[in-house]
């Protein structure tokens, strides 16, 4: 049934799961549907892979340093998290957006170029930010508690080795190789952390977070040759015939508006367990993170499939087939959701016994675990806003909603985690991303003319 609304333009009223026969048939008829279907398969067999072996490996940690060193871990490793993603320079999600366009058209010395540039500017990046933080730390040391100091220094030396561990997973994306892009940094990156764990108790090196982030440090340096060996030996012998040519500009008038977005999204993520280690003791960001890290089991299945279709929306843009990518997204935001809302509904009815995991006293936190588990379902109803705006032109918009969505982020966390402790972390994390879906989502509506959502009905021609 159509709705006329704008001039051009209906409302399409999607069908009701009851006639969930005929969606997967429709969904598995589309050629673009299909292909990405096809690649998420091996995509989501490893993210099921990561994310057991992700989970498995903090249940690990936190049993074994204990719930004061783990949030101490916790804590630093929120710092890298934080500052690898400027480092990057928003390079990461410009290779994405141009290395297809590059390989379409057969710019091979430009391709050659936006990798060089990429590798080159992250590492120098990198050790700047680096130095800088480290810098910043023992300025203020005096104001810092002691069990911080070492730890949060040996996280911030590891900023280079984040960003190009990024970079590299991106890179391999755009190329459309599933297993580079996510075997090393998902998978083998837990199941590597999970053999120091092992070894550093086999040596009776103890259970201190200072002994666990210089083992992080050495499995990120692993990784990141790791994806660099299998990477070159990967790329076509035409990257390597030409000279390369920059188109410096152009980049980087993409990558900064996605730099700002892509330090927006991390602070949306990791600004309620920097600020609790802040305000509150090393225990409570133990809690914290546990609580996050299973709710973010979710979006896992939406994880495995957008990362597959991002590139089809550039493609399909690109071509200005707008009602190709609707009826893309009409399908895909099924296989998003459902599994999702399932997802929630057991986290939700077992979550006591699955904080129980990590350790005595985590259960505690399983109210802020309802909590943000309400918020990342509803992320998965609005469906893939971030990914159809980056690869639509709109990275400006991009960034700024989620530069407004994070200071509010900031905001909330400062002013309710000292009123109701993790519980109003909770509360301010997932109010911040449900509102920045949703403003995305509108943004996506008047801007690129496709609806992406299931809270609001899709737009046809």
């Amino acid at each position: 049934m159509h709705f006329e609304v704008f001039r051009g333009m209906s409302i399409e009223v999607r069908p009701p799961l009851s006639n969930l026969s005929a969606i997967v048939g429709r969904c598995l008829s589309d050629q673009h549907l299909g292909s990405v279907l096809r690649g998420a398969a091996t995509a989501f067999i490893i993210h099921v892979g990561a994310a057991v072996a992700g989970y498995l490996c903090q249940i690990i940690l936190a049993r074994w340093l204990g719930a004061f060193e783990f949030g101490i871990y916790t804590f630093a490793i929120a710092w890298l998290m934080l500052l690898s993603m400027p480092a990057t320079f928003g390079l990461p999600a410009t290779t994405m957006r141009f290395v297809s366009e590059y390989l379409v058209a057969g710019k091979w010395p430009e391709l050659r170029g936006l990798l060089r540039v990429g590798w080159i500017v992250t590492l120098v990046a990198g050790i700047a930010f680096s130095a800088v933080s480290i810098g910043i730390v023992y300025v203020f040391i005096d104001g810092m508690a002691e069990y911080h100091r070492w730890p949060l220094t040996i996280a911030l030396a590891a900023i280079p080795l984040g960003a190009l561990v990024k970079l590299k997973s991106e890179a391999a994306r755009a190329f459309g190789w599933v297993g580079l892009a996510y075997v090393p940094s998902q998978l083998g990156h837990p199941i590597l952390l999970i053999i120091a764990i092992f070894a550093l108790t086999k040596f009776q090196v103890g259970t201190s977070a200072t002994a666990m982030l210089l083992a992080t440090i050495s499995v990120f340096l692993v990784v990141v040759i790791w994806q660099e060996v299998i990477l070159r030996c990967r790329l076509d012998d035409r990257f390597f015939m030409d000279k390369a040519l920059y188109e410096i500009k152009l980049w980087m008038g993409v990558s900064v508006p996605l730099m700002l977005a892509g330090v927006s999204s991390i602070i949306m993520t990791q600004a309620d367990v920097i600020l609790i280690g802040v305000f509150l003791d090393p225990q409570q960001v133990a809690y914290y993170s546990a609580t996050a890290k299973t709710a973010t089991l979710v979006t896992f299945v939406f994880q495995s499939i957008i990362t597959l279709a991002v590139p089809k929306f550039g493609e399909l843009h690109a071509r200005d087939s707008r009602e190709e990518l609707q009826r893309l997204l009409s399908s895909l935001i099924h296989w998003i959701f459902w599994p999702a809302l399932v997802a929630a509904l057991t986290l939700i009815l077992f979550g006591h016994w699955i904080l129980l995991l990590f350790g005595p006293g985590f259960e505690t936190a399983y109210l802020p675990l309802v909590i943000l588990v309400m918020g990342q379902t509803i992320h998965a109803a609005v469906g893939p806003v971030l990914g159809l705006l980056s690869m639509t032109g709109h990275q400006k918009l991009c960034a700024q909603v989620f530069a407004v969505s994070a200071a509010t982020n900031v905001i909330l966390n400062a002013c309710l985690i000292s009123v109701a402790g993790i519980t109003g972390a909770a509360i301010a994390t997932a109010t911040s991303l449900v509102l920045w879906n949703l403003w995305l989502l509108i943004v996506v509506i008047r801007k690129v003319g496709v609806n992406p959502s299931l809270l609001v009905p899709a737009l046809v021609r």
